[in-house]
């Protein structure tokens, strides 16, 4: 399974504020903010190394299970705010030990070039890209126990698009991220694809009209959201016999680590 890409883009923001779109309630959480604390908590997520379970899918017409494609545990290592990933098992059997070693190699590898290489991997889109690519259309505010959530509302503008992959992604969809209005760190970021792609019509990348995408987090004692939860869901077949693959990620097991040479060492809790 490969990790997301993302080619990087000017980072630059628009001036605009919350106050000049429609909202439910009050609140002076800026989308601005948002972007900015995204890149400031990818920095800290990277001292955490997780384990995860990828599971894909068949699913019918009505999204109920037909038949599982693939089942793999992994571990998880950060890497510029998205993660490399290391299969431990497959189906629920072990790899065997030439490709659990090929598996180690490949990593190392990613880690020790992981200052010097220019593609960045990324979990989930940039909220900037959101900015520059897209229109907020609202902004409202529910309550979350002691605490609110705010939920920025986005859809593409038209006749804007962008090269890399994740920036095409927002550019294609429309969607919500919901943020934790102390913090402003990101709750959830889901959306829907309602135009195309457009890129290299070859490229493995590439997701069709009518597929949807969630990255869900959840708090550590802390107050640092990691993630917990991604879904990507894409339709497959023709519109008299529509099916869905979805690929799910469930993260648990979160915990500081350090890189040692080759190594790679879980701290104490």
């Amino acid at each position: 399974m490969k990790s997301v890409k993302y080619f990087g883009i000017a980072f630059s923001f628009v001036c605009f504020t919350v106050n000049a779109i429609p909202q439910s309630h009050e609140t002076n959480l800026q989308i601005q903010e948002v972007a900015e604390k995204q890149l400031l908590f990818d920095k800290i997520n990277e001292q955490f190394t997780f384990h995860a379970k990828f599971k894909s899918t068949f699913l019918d017409s009505n999204g109920k299970p037909l038949k599982q494609i693939t089942e793999q545990d992994l571990d998880v290592i950060p890497d510029h705010g998205g993660y490399i990933m290391r299969r431990l098992s497959v189906n629920g059997k072990p790899l065997r030990a030439e490709f659990a070693s090929k598996e180690n190699n490949q990593v190392h590898s990613v880690i020790q070039d992981r200052e010097s290489k220019k593609d960045i991997s990324r979990r989930m889109p940039l909220v900037s890209d959101v900015i520059l690519l897209s229109q907020i259309t609202r902004v409202e505010t529910s309550a979350n126990g002691n605490n609110d959530i705010v939920i920025f509302k986005y859809k593409p503008r038209s006749g804007v698009f962008s090269a890399n992959r994740n920036a095409r992604l927002i550019a294609a969809s429309e969607g919500e991220i919901h943020v934790d209005a102390m913090s402003a760190q990101i709750i959830k970021f889901q959306g829907k694809l309602v135009r195309a792609m457009l890129s290299d019509p070859e490229s493995p990348t590439n997701l069709p009209v009518g597929s949807t995408f969630k990255f869900e987090n959840t708090p550590l004692k802390d107050g640092v959201w990691v993630p917990q939860k991604d879904t990507i869901c894409t339709p497959v077949g023709s519109i008299f016999n529509r099916r869905f693959i979805e690929r799910v990620t469930v993260f648990s097991d979160c915990q500081k680590f350090e890189i040692s040479g080759e190594k790679i060492e879980r701290l104490p809790q």
